[in-house]
C-alpha cells in the first residue's frame, strides 16, 4: 500500500562522523522506511559520500528502496561553517522532491525551526520538533534541584527560537516523561507525544545461542566521560565487587578521558579488572558488548538533566544485544526499565548500593537469565520499527 507521508529527517551534524547522534538519526530514520514510509534523512557530509556502503559499514543496515541519506555541506570556501547554508540547501531538496506523499519534516535541530515556519503553509509541510533538550526555566517537583542559570542561558537562541516557533509546529515530539511534563508546564499548548528512543532495528535480533553469558559476569558501561557520570562510586563499587569475579569494561573514551581515569583505578588497585577502551563505531560496539559483556550499566549522578530530559539510550544498546541492565533509579530509565525484571536499579552516588546490586544480579544464573530474556522482549518492543509505527500514529492524529 503506498504510503500518505514522505518523511525528511534534518540533522546538521556530520554523519560519517558516527556520533550518537547520527547513530539515533539514522536507525530512527531506518526503522520508518522499514514500515515502508520513504523516508530521507538529511545530514551533514559531502555530497559524493557513498551512503550505502557507509550505512553498512558503520551502522550494520542494508540499503532499502524508500531509504535515502543525502548529505550537503556546512562550509563554503572549504573551511567556513555555516549552519544556514546547510539548512538552505537541506530545505531546497525538499521542496524539489516532495513527490510520493505528503511531506514531514522532522528536526532535533532549534535553530532550523524559523526556516521551516517560513515555508510550512507554501511547502504544504507537517512540522515536528523533536525534543532532546530542554532550554526553559520550569522544573518538576519530583526531579533534583536546578542550578543556577547565567543570564545567558536564560534568553539563549535556542530558548528564544522555541519560544516564537515551537507553537507554530503542528507537533512535539519528547523523548522522556519529564521532558513533555516540563514543556506543557512552561509554553508549548501544540499537540505532543512522548516517543523514548529505540533499541534496534527488526530483524537484527540476537542469535539464542550467541547470548550474553551468565558466567563471564563481565559489566561494561559504553559512552563518553560527561560531568553527569558518577566515576568515582562506579570505581568504588568494583572495588566492592573486586572479590566476587566481576570485571568492568568502559567503552566509549577519548584519550584524554583515559588519562583522568586510569589513575583512579590503579590507586584502587583495579588494574586487570577494569579496562578502558576508546569509542567505536556503533556496529563495531554492539559486537564487542554482545561477545564480552554479561551486563549493561547505567550510572548517572541525580541531576536535573539526567533525571529530566536524558533518554538513557544506552539502555535500548544493551537490551539489544541480550544483557540484563545495571541502572541507577530515576525518573528517566524508570520510563524504559522495571526493576527486577530487565535488571536491578540502585540509589545514585551509592557505591554500596551498586555493588549490591550487582552482586543481585550475578547470585543466581536461572533470574539473570529471566532478566536476559526480558531484556530482549524489551528491545523487541523499543525496536525503531514499533517506534516508527507510534510516530506515524501521531502524525495521522496531527493530520485529520
Amino acid at each position: 500500500m503506498t504510503s500518505p507521508y514522505h518523511i525528511f529527517f534534518i540533522n546538521k551534524f556530520r554523519w560519517i562522523s558516527s556520533s550518537p547522534m547520527t547513530t539515533v538519526s539514522t536507525q530512527s530514520t531506518y526503522g520508518l522506511a522499514l514500515g515502508g514510509i520513504p523516508t530521507t534523512l538529511i545530514v551533514e557530509g559531502e555530497p559524493a559520500i557513498q551512503t550505502d556502503a557507509l550505512l553498512r559499514e558503520k551502522f550494520g543496515l542494508d540499503p532499502l528502496p524508500n531509504f535515502r541519506v543525502v548529505c550537503f555541506r556546512r562550509q563554503i570556501l572549504g573551511k567556513f561553517k555555516w549552519t544556514a547554508w546547510f539548512y538552505g540547501q537541506a530545505l531546497r531538496y525538499v521542496a524539489r522532491h516532495r513527490t510520493c506523499g505528503k511531506p514531514v519534516v522532522i528536526t532535533r535541530n532549534s535553530t532550523l525551526l524559523p526556516y521551516l515556519i517560513g515555508l510550512k503553509k507554501w511547502l504544504g509541510l507537517i512540522v515536528i520538533f523533536e525534543a532532546h533538550g530542554y532550554h526553559g526555566d520550569q522544573n518538576l517537583p519530583d526531579l533534583p534541584p536546578r542550578p543556577p542559570r547565567r543570564l545567558v542561558e536564560r534568553f539563549s537562541a535556542y530558548r528564544l527560537i522555541e519560544h516564537l516557533c515551537l507553537n507554530r509546529c503542528d507537533g512535539l515530539v519528547c523523548i522522556t516523561r519529564p521532558q513533555e511534563r516540563l514543556y506543557l508546564a512552561d509554553f508549548v499548548r501544540i499537540p505532543t507525544r512522548f516517543l523514548p528512543l529505540g533499541a534496534h532495528v527488526s530483524g537484527d535480533e540476537v542469535d539464542p545461542n550467541q547470548l550474553p553469558q551468565y558466567e563471564r559476569k563481565s559489566l561494561v558501561y559504553i559512552g563518553r566521560l560527561t560531568a553527569h557520570i558518577d566515576v568515582d562510586r562506579i570505581l568504588e563499587a568494583i572495588h566492592l565487587c573486586r572479590h566476587s569475579g566481576i570485571t568492568f569494561t568502559w567503552l566509549g573514551l577519548r584519550d584524554q578521558d583515559k588519562a583522568e581515569i586510569a589513575p583512579k583505578v590503579a590507586e584502587k588497585g583495579l588494574t586487570g579488572i577494569v579496562q578502558l577502551k576508546t569509542w567505536l563505531p556503533h556496529k563495531e560496539m554492539m559486537e564487542f558488548i554482545r561477545k564480552n559483556a554479561s551486563a549493561g550499566l547505567v550510572n548517572y549522578k541525580p541531576t536535573f538533566r539526567s533525571a529530566g530530559v536524558t533518554c538513557p539510550t544506552k539502555i535500548f544498546d544493551y537490551y539489544r544485544a541480550g544483557l540484563p541492565v545495571v541502572a541507577s533509579r530515576m525518573p528517566t530509565v524508570e520510563d524504559v526499565m522495571t526493576d527486577g525484571e530487565q535488571g536491578v536499579m540502585f540509589t545514585p552516588q551509592d557505591a554500596a548500593s551498586l555493588a549490591d546490586a550487582l552482586h543481585r544480579l550475578f547470585a543466581d544464573p536461572v533470574e539473570y537469565r529471566r532478566m536476559q530474556q526480558a531484556a530482549l522482549a524489551a528491545a523487541k518492543y523499543y525496536s525503531w520499527q514499533n517506534r516508527g509505527k507510534r510516530l506515524i500514529e501521531f502524525i495521522e492524529t496531527l493530520d485529520p
